[in-house]
C-alpha cells in the first residue's frame, strides 16, 4: 500500500510527497489449520527466487505443482524454503499443475550448535624478520 500526498498542476493531479510504503505480510495461517475448499498441503521442494519459479510435492501418487514467483507475490510472500510446508489451490490451466493461491503454514527453525576452532592472529600471519641496522 503506497500512502501520497496530491498535488494539482495544469496536468491534472500529480504525486508531490510519499507519505509511507506498507508491503503486504504474508498470509499465515494455524498449523493445524483446516483445508479451504480445493486446498491442498504441500512441502516446498524447489524454489529459486532469480528464476521466479518453484515446485511443490502434494502427494507421493501426484505431480509436482508449479509455483511461480509473481502469484506468491500476490499473497504477500517473496520467498520459499525447501522443506516448508504451505497451503495452495492447485489449478491445471497451462502445461502442469500450478498453484493459483497459496497460504503459509508457521515454519519451525531448528538452530544447529557449530564447533569453531579459534586460533591466535599471530598463528594466521606470517613472521617477519628483523632487517640489520646500519
Amino acid at each position: 500500500q503506497l500512502s501520497v500526498y496530491l498535488d494539482e498542476n495544469d496536468c491534472g493531479p500529480v504525486i508531490k510527497e510519499i507519505l509511507a510504503v506498507e508491503c503486504a505480510k504474508p498470509l499465515s495461517v494455524a498449523k493445524e489449520a483446516e483445508l479451504q475448499e480445493h486446498e491442498v498441503r504441500g512441502t516446498v521442494k524447489f524454489f529459486n527466487a532469480y528464476k521466479g519459479y518453484g515446485y511443490v510435492n502434494i502427494g507421493e501418487n501426484e505431480r509436482d505443482v508449479f509455483v511461480y514467483l509473481r502469484t506468491l507475490r500476490n499473497y504477500g510472500i517473496h520467498h520459499l524454503t525447501v522443506g516448508q510446508e504451505i497451503l495452495l489451490h492447485v489449478t491445471d490451466e497451462g502445461k502442469r499443475p500450478q498453484a493459483k493461491e497459496v497460504r503459509v503454514l508457521p515454519q519451525i527453525r531448528v538452530m544447529q550448535a557449530v564447533n569453531y576452532m579459534v586460533f591466535p592472529c599471530s598463528f594466521m600471519g606470517k613472521k617477519q624478520q628483523s632487517q640489520p641496522t646500519a
